[in-house]
């Protein structure tokens, strides 16, 4: 029996080998895979933040929302309100800076915002790393989730080389 099971993994493996190998000889890219959403909890929020690869982001866009400082590449954010009910509640976005985007008064738990763009010309650090941050703004102050990663323009798209998404309170 298990002699059998180490023939299937290896044919398996082997089959996998086969199909990579096919596809490159053949110049066929095998696509990236798409990574879950990733959220962090921060404050009695549950933020959920990233990347998007999509032509439609860029230097010259066709709407305002897609107007990203990197070629091809946005964020998706959202957040939810997972604590207590408080007063009111800011969505905040961008990348050094931070916009308030739209409040919500009152905040009961379960209130949740979203939003879609291109990144902020002030997200991009240098010519290979960028941080963009999502979140909200209470009278605690700022619940944000930071998206830091690395990149590599290529032409009219961006390549992302490494992801880490991190949960930070700051004061107001």
């Amino acid at each position: 029996m298990q002699r059998c099971h180490e023939l299937r993994t290896r044919l398996g493996y082997l089959l996998v080998a086969a199909l990579i190998s096919t596809l490159s000889a053949c110049g066929t890219a095998l696509p990236k895979p798409t990574p879950a959403a990733d959220a962090v909890s921060v404050g009695g929020y549950r933020i959920e933040l990233v990347l998007e690869s999509d032509a439609v982001y860029g230097p010259a866009p066709s709407a305002a929302w897609q107007r990203s400082a990197l070629p091809g590449l946005g964020a998706r954010c959202r957040w939810e309100r997972v604590g207590e009910a408080i007063t009111t509640a800011w969505f905040v976005w961008g990348g050094r800076q931070l916009s308030e985007l739209s409040g919500y008064t009152p905040t009961q738990t379960g209130t949740h915002a979203e939003r879609e763009g291109g990144l902020p010309d002030d997200a991009v650090t240098d010519s290979t790393t960028a941080t963009v941050y999502c979140g909200a703004r209470d009278a605690n102050g700022f619940h944000l989730a930071a998206l830091r990663f690395t990149f590599h323009r290529a032409g009219d798209h961006t390549d992302v080389l490494s992801e880490n998404l991190e949960g930070i309170e700051r004061a107001e």
